[in-house]
């Protein structure tokens, strides 16, 4: 990939390489490191987009976000299918949270409010939510212990109990899946999201179970029967 001319001469840019390609399905991402003239080494994070759809939907939503200074990555151009933005240097929350990372729980309750309260249409029952709800789609900033979104692509309109829910099919069929402590972890999701957002425990129930069946399909994997009996009961 090549930097786009404007951005080089508006940062002054000297020099510029590619270092890392992060994991994408849908887009190349990548870690760009840029020396300017003054000698300054900044690290940024380049993206381009396969789709014009999903590349106005992330860079209207990151637009809105930056206003309130939510916490999202600062972004630095726009143009053609390609968004750069600051690198945050720290952990995915994938990686954190099942290291026994409970008290992430409430750090990643306080991003997700401050995103959708920005995003917000009317309310928490009738508003925009993520629509993807990976983990890997939340990074744990090393030195402001900040927990920060990332992806915005699949922004839509609908109700938080389903991004409740897909986060919480997400945490508990990571690899290894479906584990006592996966489950015991998703249930303390599942209510502390269900209490923040004033939520019905059956509207979330039952995305739960519907991305459950959708990731069933995706990875050729079964959820066992104890799992969803559980899940049931919440």
């Amino acid at each position: 990939m090549v930097l786009p001319d404007n951005f080089i001469k508006n940062w002054q840019i000297k020099d510029y390489d590619f270092v890392q390609q992060f994991k994408s399905k849908k887009n190349q991402v990548l870690k760009l490191k840029v020396i300017t003239k003054n000698n300054e080494e900044h690290f940024l994070v380049c993206k381009s987009f396969t789709n014009y759809r999903k590349y106005y939907q992330e860079l209207s939503t990151l637009n809105k976000l930056s206003k309130i200074d939510a916490p999202v990555p600062r972004l630095l151009y726009s143009s053609n299918k390609i968004i750069i933005t600051e690198y945050i240097d720290g952990f995915l929350l994938v990686d954190e949270l099942f290291k026994g990372g409970n008290s992430l729980i409430n750090e990643l309750g306080k991003t997700l409010e401050r995103v959708y309260n920005a995003l917000a249409v009317d309310s928490y029952k009738n508003n925009v939510i993520l629509g993807d709800m990976n983990l890997r789609n939340f990074i744990i900033d090393k030195n402001k212990n900040k927990i920060y979104r990332l992806d915005f692509e699949s922004v839509e309109k609908g109700h938080l109990s389903k991004d409740i829910g897909k986060l919480c099919a997400f945490c508990i069929s990571y690899d290894p899946p479906f584990t006592d402590y996966k489950l015991n972890l998703t249930k303390e999701l599942f209510d502390y999201f269900k209490n923040r957002f004033l939520l019905s425990s059956s509207f979330i129930t039952n995305e739960v179970l519907i991305e459950l069946s959708n990731i069933e399909k995706r990875r050729e994997i079964v959820v066992p029967e104890k799992v969803k009996y559980n899940i049931y009961k919440w």
